[in-house]
């Protein structure tokens, strides 16, 4: 790709989406971004935003002075703030919310880790990634009241048909949230028998009141 200039940030952004498949190559992310932009455009968008809060954060804390690595916005910070936004949870703002809210707590594991692991002469590869996403999971799933924050109850792999039928499924079974009355009033077996029966003596009561 060098004879394409691109800038920097925008080269960075594709490194990073490469890393997903342990390479460092713009073409590569190239061609993973349009692939997911094609699939989910909720996903992507994610994507983006997650990657300019991520490098903002790290501008304004100084976390990482000669700019972090590619390979843990992508693998780690990137891909948390996707997988909890528009993957375990049904996308929303909340949703939204929560996903951005997530890359400071994968910042903090991600320097404590590389500094535990670096003892050991180790990578934390994309263990930062996999802690933050189960730590959110896990704190979703203890809520009492879920409110508007829902998880998704069943996964179909895409997050606009997650929306999709989340939606489509809360507006099919509103009604059923409702006790509905419906005249008349029909019974079987036994009570169908004396329903009639009641039914029966108060017509004849009836007539002969009016006659």
């Amino acid at each position: 790709m060098s004879f394409i200039q691109l800038p920097n940030y925008a080269a960075l952004f594709f490194r990073a989406l490469s890393a997903v498949l342990f390479q460092n190559s713009v073409l590569s992310g190239m061609v993973i971004s349009i692939g997911l932009l094609i699939h989910s455009r909720i996903n992507f968008s994610l994507l983006v935003l997650a990657f300019i809060v991520a490098c903002l954060f790290n501008h304004y804390t100084n976390t990482y002075a000669d700019g972090i690595s590619y390979y843990h916005l992508g693998s780690n910070l990137v891909m948390a703030a996707a997988a909890i936004g528009s993957f375990f949870l049904i996308p929303s703002a909340r949703s939204y919310f929560w996903a951005l809210l997530s890359i400071p707590v994968s910042f903090l594991l991600i320097n404590g880790l590389s500094k535990i692991f670096g003892v050991y002469d180790l990578p934390v590869l994309s263990l930062p990634f996999c802690v933050v996403t189960l730590l959110f999971l896990s704190f979703f799933r203890r809520r009492i009241n879920a409110g508007k924050l829902q998880l998704t109850p069943l996964q179909h792999y895409s997050p606009e048909r997650n929306l999709y039928q989340y939606l489509n499924g809360n507006e099919r079974l509103a009604p059923l949230s409702y006790f509905n009355f419906h005249l008349p009033l029909w019974a079987s077996g036994p009570y169908r028998k004396v329903m009639m029966a009641t039914l029966h003596t108060k017509l004849n009561g009836a007539k002969r009141l009016t006659l």
